[in-house]
């Protein structure tokens, strides 16, 4: 383990936001390849678009186990239904890993600033904070990975 991760972290170190770098990682280790990615994330990151909302490397989590065991026809009900139970215990599977490790999973707690002031952001930017951040993005990814291969 820790492939897509590192990749992950390498990604977030490189430009895309949390949400997006993990996103990508998992997508493109699963051989998904599209312009929608990392695109889909953006709003997510920050702790959801800065709202003080759950991290946006969890949400990239979240969307990349959505994008690869979601429904795919809602439509069809008995089929729809396994689909939805097999895909909600494999993203509470990466909420509870990712909140076990951490112990949070709103960003304002788990930076330690609010990033939807100006103080947080500043904050953010000159107590280092992005290297908190690259390790719940490494984590988010790899809880991603774990669930995808069961």
């Amino acid at each position: 383990m820790g492939g897509i991760g590192n990749y992950a972290a390498e990604l977030f170190g490189s430009g895309p936001l949390c949400g997006e770098a993990v996103l990508r990682a998992v997508a493109e280790a699963k051989g998904l390849r599209s312009e929608l990615v990392p695109g889909a994330a953006t709003g997510f990151c920050s702790g959801l678009a800065r709202t003080g909302g759950p991290c946006g490397a969890l949400l990239g989590a979240v969307l990349a186990v959505n994008m690869l065991t979601g429904r795919r026809n809602p439509e069809a009900s008995d089929r729809s239904l396994e689909e939805l139970h097999e895909n909600y215990g494999r993203v509470q599977e990466v909420v509870r890993g990712f909140t076990e490790r951490f112990g949070a999973m709103d960003c304002t707690s788990l930076c330690g600033c609010d990033l939807s002031t100006p103080e947080g952001q500043k904050k953010f930017r000159e107590g280092n904070v992005y290297t908190v951040c690259r390790e719940f993005v490494r984590v988010a990814a790899e809880l991603a990975e774990n669930v995808l291969e069961e």
